[in-house]
This record gives structure tokens, C-alpha cells and sequence, in this order.
């Protein structure tokens, strides 16, 4: 008897553990901020029941899962620090808490709303959520309501008020359970091109502007060893990168590249493509960052930003 009740006390505790373990971890972590951007961003932003915008993230391109019902937050996936996440965002402060790093793979709803199935290469894994979730219909452009935001031809008002002018992106309204919020994500559309930018830093990732068919193909930046001052050289192998200055310090970069490095026009930083995505370089202090988060064509620079185009297939993009 004793032997039975211990088996099924060990069958409890192993049954809860997944569940308890994710669940512990949001509610214990700090904040996390947005780092770098996806090939293709999806924009993010929230509004309060005045029209008031109280949150602006981004996101992966689809990667908005859905409203949680209680504490009431925006779950959605993006890029953080530690790389491909799954987050919840808080509307009423604009803060962002990680749920749970993320590999590649797809997302599935179950029977019980505080758990995600993760379709990964491996076994399937259960994610346990820090509320019940609202599954929404996610297709571009509807619902074209949430509670006083409305979609009229392709801008996103209220009332009178013009909240989201139409650049050429598709928009989704999602309120949330209450009522109190809805957000509003803008989406490039399938079978269309478009230039984003980012900073440097791996921030405040932006729409440039919308490409048509006739323009292709546009001119992309070239690479080159030899800094545009002349002051550095950058020879790329395929594990590792050396970075020579001409007062002849030589820096080891632990990351190697198929393709020449794309200089900025005051030689300060780099670009080197790499099977995570596109790495900034910092020639000062060697410093690297993932800005670009997929494979992506480099247009240039404009001062500190990247240029990138983006080319969207299906709805899986």
C-alpha cells in the first residue's frame, strides 16, 4: 500500500512539473526588451479605450498567438537577448516578460487554454502559459473592428481620429477580453517586397517603404576586406573572422561568414551574414549583435541604420 501511494505521488509531482515550471518563470523574470528583428517584422502596437497608444513592440511576421484572458496580455513571438521567444506583453504598462525561449518549429492550441503544443524537430512540448488564452482568427485584415478602433481603407481610425495612416501593410485588430485594449498589427501582405531598417543596436526596426515588381531587382550593398577610411582589414573565413587595424591590432571575431563584410561609410561598423542572420560588427570594440534575425538582402547603410529588403511568399513567412 505504502509502495503504491509513493508511485502515485511520483506521478503527480512528474505530471505537474512542465506545467508549474513555466508558469513559475514568468511570473519571476524581469522585464526583457525586443533585440533585433526578423526578416520579414510584424508591428505591434496598443491602444487603450481613449485612443492612447500604451505599447509598441515587434514582432515575427504571424507571430501574434493571441490575447490572454487573465492577467490580460498580448502573447506573441519576437527576438529578444536570449534569442527567438515566446513573450506576453503588458498593455497597461507597454512591458514585455518572457514565457519561454523558442526553437524553430509551430505553435498548436489544446483543449486546455493555458497550454501551447511547441512542434519542434523533436518530441512535441508542452508550454505552459501564465493565464488562460483567447484563440482569435488571425487573417490579414480581420477583424476589422475592436472596440472603437476601426479599419477603413486600410488605416486604422477612431472615431475621427486617424491612429494608423495605410502604408501598403495589412492590418488586424485584436481587442482584448475585456475590452479595455486592442491592438492593432500591421503585416506585410503575401507575394510583396518591402524595405525595412533597423538601427545598429538592434533597435527601432521600421517600415522604409513598400517595392513594386518593376523595380526588381534592386541594387544590393557589396562587400569588401578593406575598410571604406582604409584603416581596417576584415578577412572572413568559415568559423572565424580576423579584423586587422592599421596600427596593427589584430581582434579574432569567434564567427565566420560565406560572404565579404559590408562596411558602413565611417568604417565604425560591419556586416557579416551568418547562419543566424545578418551580425553587426563594432570595429572599436568588437562587439557583436545580431540585428537581422533570418537571411536577408542588405540595400546599405543610411548613417547608423540597415537597409534590408523583404520578400514574402505565403502566410508561413
Amino acid at each position: 500500500m505504502l509502495l503504491a501511494l509513493a508511485w502515485l505521488t511520483l506521478a503527480i509531482v512528474l505530471a505537474l512539473s512542465p506545467l508549474t515550471h513555466h508558469g513559475d518563470a514568468q511570473h519571476h523574470r524581469e522585464p526583457v526588451a525586443t533585440s533585433g528583428a526578423a526578416n520579414v517584422p510584424e508591428f505591434v502596437r496598443v491602444y487603450n479605450q481613449n485612443g492612447l497608444m500604451t505599447g509598441e513592440w515587434t514582432a515575427r511576421h504571424y507571430g501574434v498567438v493571441g490575447w490572454l484572458r487573465e492577467p490580460e496580455r498580448l502573447v506573441f513571438l519576437t527576438y529578444t537577448s536570449r534569442g527567438y521567444t515566446l513573450v506576453a506583453g503588458n498593455p497597461a504598462t507597454g512591458a514585455l516578460y518572457e514565457i519561454v525561449p523558442m526553437t524553430p518549429g509551430w505553435l498548436e492550441h489544446t483543449s486546455d487554454p493555458t497550454i501551447l503544443l511547441h512542434h519542434a524537430a523533436n518530441a512535441p512540448r508542452r508550454i505552459t502559459l501564465p493565464g488562460p488564452l483567447v484563440e482569435p482568427t488571425l487573417t490579414a485584415g480581420y477583424p476589422t473592428t475592436a472596440g472603437e478602433l476601426r479599419m477603413v481603407n486600410n488605416e486604422v481610425h477612431r472615431r475621427d481620429a486617424l491612429l494608423l495612416p495605410d502604408r501598403g501593410l495589412a492590418h488586424t485588430l485584436l481587442a482584448s477580453p475585456s475590452g479595455r485594449w486592442a491592438a492593432a498589427i500591421e503585416q506585410q501582405r503575401q507575394y510583396t517586397y518591402a524595405i525595412y531598417s533597423i538601427d545598429i543596436n538592434g533597435g527601432n526596426p521600421s517600415l522604409e517603404r513598400m517595392v513594386s515588381d518593376a523595380e526588381l531587382p534592386l541594387d544590393l550593398a557589396q562587400g569588401r576586406p578593406l575598410s571604406p577610411n582604409r584603416q581596417w582589414v576584415a578577412t572572413v573565413g568559415s568559423v572565424q573572422t580576423m579584423l586587422r587595424g592599421a596600427d596593427g591590432s589584430v581582434r579574432i571575431l569567434p564567427v565566420g561568414s560565406a560572404s565579404p563584410p559590408l562596411w558602413n561609410a565611417d568604417s565604425s561598423a560591419f556586416l557579416l551574414r551568418t547562419t543566424d542572420g545578418i551580425l553587426a560588427v563594432n570595429t572599436l570594440d568588437a562587439t557583436l549583435k545580431i540585428v537581422i534575425h533570418n537571411a536577408a538582402p542588405i540595400i546599405g547603410w543610411r548613417n547608423n541604420r540597415i537597409l534590408w529588403l523583404s520578400a514574402t511568399i505565403g502566410s508561413d513567412e
